[in-house]
């Protein structure tokens, strides 16, 4: 949200609390006090709330920003068939989602591995798929045309095997 219309925001507010300050001010001390000090205090008490009302309003509108870029980037990985895999990079196991876009693979890091970047590979970058050997047979290993071979582990590996075979 631009500056502009924050201030604008923070002008409307004050004043609506002004009025609203003095008036009830007036009404309920009546005579007790003189209309300038009660002026004075609805004005001071009136900034403060507006203040605090246009900060809020302002975060609030960043957050839902936020929020519904996240919701908009879950959603590009919901419209694609995928299950949960680990991802092996050296010793490290990544949990996620391995998804099959229509022209590349893509494995998304759970929403708490944020700093994990996706890997992806187009079909057409892929020289061999296979199962692993010795520590590596349950291991689906997609292996490119630059010679780097990617190792996942799912729930059904042969599946899986068979749908990037086909997409080959």
């Amino acid at each position: 949200m631009n500056m502009v219309t924050v201030f604008l925001v923070f002008c409307a507010i004050w004043l609506v609390f002004t009025g609203l300050g003095t008036f009830v001010g007036y009404v309920v001390l009546a005579g007790g006090m003189p209309l300038i000090r009660i002026a004075v205090y609805s004005c001071l008490i009136s900034w403060v709330l507006a203040l605090i009302i246009t900060i809020l309003f302002s975060v609030s509108k960043k957050e839902i920003a936020r929020v519904q870029e996240e919701e908009a980037e879950r959603a590009k990985f919901r419209r694609f068939p995928g299950g949960a895999a680990n991802h092996y990079v050296g010793i490290e196991t990544i949990n996620g989602a391995l998804h099959f876009f229509p022209d590349r693979l893509v494995f998304h890091a759970h929403s708490f591995r944020e700093e994990i970047e996706d890997w992806e590979l187009a079909y057409t970058d892929i020289s061999d798929v296979r199962l692993g050997e010795d520590d590596d047979k349950h291991k689906l290993c997609i292996e490119g045309k630059n010679g780097a071979v990617s190792k996942f582990s799912t729930f059904d590996n042969e599946k899986l095997l068979a749908a990037i075979k086909e997409k080959l």
